[in-house]
């Protein structure tokens, strides 16, 4: 009975040290009030921007702005106001998961941007508007699709929707744990005399189980919820990713303590786990962590590593598979000078004292900590290579919208304006069927890449559509910029644009597009490599992932 009570009172114990968070029941006025002070603050805003307005109107008549260019601008400027006051409301609303949401679709703005300055110039909702006109209809509707839309992308913050499915890989990871740990704290309860270094590591796996659950907002029960409710807050970690790489962090961390509390045997298998993912990853020091694995099982039971961890030892291509001597009698193997063949598990003595069984799992621990970071660094490494590609992709977009808004501005035909268009859709339609061909062509990704391959189609159709339009014109100056570097320099001018998109006199104008639209890849695709073999290091490094070894005839 003392026995039985005290493994209740050990469970117990270490469920309540759990933070359990409280749920939050949603406040059924907090709508009515948000809406009327709302209501409020627009209308406030409102008369503000009237009065401003009318200052401006009175300075402006006695500086002697022309008309036109002040009403257009006094237009755009106050559209923009009363657009950025609805975008506070809705953060005010919505709080910190529409303004992480507003960050991580800002790359797309500037494609929004171009579309409405186009529509407005090649398709005026009122003749005889000014080109400052087009350009404040434009950038009106792009501002309000950005915040109107945002509104129900908001969920691209929130823990269990911005990365679904890795969420559930971190609940269902969070849940292993915490079995694991409840039933080494019952074991550890029933011990008369627990080791030190099995009391320590479960108490840091109970704080480390402790922070994933905050993060992960989980109930008591460890159990998700089937729909999100609409007061969940979000957060921008969540958006940008970064979040889910610290959860697996802390799982890690609460992972490697556990091999600390568990018996030998279960240690024994979370060291072949390791052997396993070892076999076949790039880490360089794959080699020397076996040979730790192996030494530390060696301590516990000889024989499994003799049945178990020799047959599993990571080999080079070039080497031919060699057969442990305790089961051929003695007998030995060639394999090539320049690779270390381990040496025969019966001449091996053991490598640490009978007793030292913390030592042992201290270097069981210490190689799944070495695994765990190598990961969670590639994980990392693929969150900062998205990252890049949508600030590259921001300011490239912004580029591009300024030099629209001057084409714009100078009153480019339409005729041209449009042609080009056409020329950038060509080009980014071509990229974006190349880029297609290259994720087939490096076959089913098992690995999550964090939104990466989202931004690479978004940047894909940026440059690939800017290629094609630059493409078109350089192909049709080349010759007159030929001639300027020559002698007959002085008589040679560069075609005007209203002959270099004209689809009657460049007959090869899509063509062109088209063929300058697969030159991006040639400059972006080191970096695809090098975020393919981040994914690929990721893959190399599961159990499940590894090719089955071949035996000295060839066979598998």
């Amino acid at each position: 009975m003392t026995s039985q009570a005290a493994a209740e009172t050990g469970r117990t114990g270490t469920l309540a040290r759990l933070p359990m968070p409280k749920l939050r029941m949603p406040n059924l006025r907090m709508p009515s009030r948000r809406a009327f002070a709302g209501s409020t603050i627009l209308g406030v805003g409102a008369l503000a921007v009237a009065i401003v307005a009318g200052v401006f109107d009175g300075a402006a008549g006695g500086l002697g702005v022309p008309v036109e260019m002040w009403h257009a601008l006094r237009q755009g400027l106050g559209g923009v106001v009363i657009l950025v006051a609805l975008g506070g409301l809705f953060a005010w609303g919505f709080g910190e998961a529409y303004l992480a949401a507003l960050w991580v679709t800002a790359p797309r703005v500037p494609g929004f941007v171009a579309v409405g300055w186009l529509l407005a110039y090649l398709a005026p909702p009122a003749a005889g508007l000014p080109p400052t006109a087009s350009l404040a209809v434009g950038l009106w509707f792009a501002l309000l699709i950005w915040i109107a839309t945002t509104v129900p992308f908001r969920r691209l913050a929130l823990v269990a929707t911005a990365q679904a499915q890795t969420y559930g890989e971190l609940v269902v990871r969070y849940n292993q744990l915490r079995s694991r740990c409840e039933a080494c704290s019952d074991v550890l309860t029933r011990s008369t005399a627990p080791p030190v270094a099995a009391v320590v590591g479960r108490e840091e796996s109970i704080r480390q189980l402790a922070i994933v659950q905050r993060m992960l907002e989980l109930p008591e029960d460890g159990l998700p919820k089937a729909i999100v409710p609409d007061d969940t807050p979000g957060a921008l970690a969540w958006a940008t990713g970064v979040g889910y790489v610290s959860v697996w962090e802390a799982l890690n961390r609460a992972d490697e303590a556990l091999i600390d509390v568990e018996s030998p045997p279960a240690a024994i298998g979370e060291a072949l786990h390791d052997m396993l993912r070892l076999s076949g990853s790039t880490i360089k020091s794959a080699d020397h962590l076996q040979d730790a694995l192996r030494a530390a099982v060696r301590h516990f039971d000889p024989e499994a590593d003799r049945l178990y961890f020799y047959p599993q030892r990571r080999r080079r291509d070039d080497q031919a598979p060699a057969t442990d001597p305790s089961v051929t009698g003695g007998g030995s193997t060639t394999t090539p000078s320049s690779e270390r063949t381990p040496a025969p598990t019966g001449t091996l003595p053991r490598t640490t004292p009978p007793d030292s069984d913390a030592v042992a799992k201290s270097v069981i621990r210490e190689v799944r900590h070495a695994i765990s970071q190598y990961r969670d660094g590639r994980r990392a490494a693929i969150l900062r290579a998205r990252g890049r590609l949508l600030r590259t992709i921001l300011v490239t977009g912004i580029a591009a919208d300024v030099l629209l808004g001057l084409v714009i501005l100078e009153q480019v035909a339409q005729p041209v304006l449009a042609t080009a268009a056409a020329f950038f859709l060509v080009g980014g339609v071509v990229g974006l069927f190349n880029r297609l061909r290259l994720e087939a062509d490096s076959g089913v990704s098992t690995t999550q890449d964090y939104g990466l391959f989202d931004a690479r189609l978004l940047h894909t159709l940026l440059i690939s559509g800017l290629a094609g339009v630059g493409g078109v014109y350089l192909l049709s100056a080349a010759p007159g910029a030929g001639a300027v570097l020559g002698s007959q320099a002085p008589t040679v001018s560069l075609p005007p644009l209203s002959e270099v998109f004209n689809p009657a006199t460049n007959r090869l104008g899509l063509l062109v597009a088209a063929v300058f639209g697969l030159t991006p890849d040639l400059i972006i695709g080191k970096l695809r490599q090098q975020t393919d073999a981040l994914k690929q290091d990721l893959s190399s490094s599961e159990a499940a992932s590894q090719a089955p070894r071949k035996g000295s005839d060839g066979s598998t």
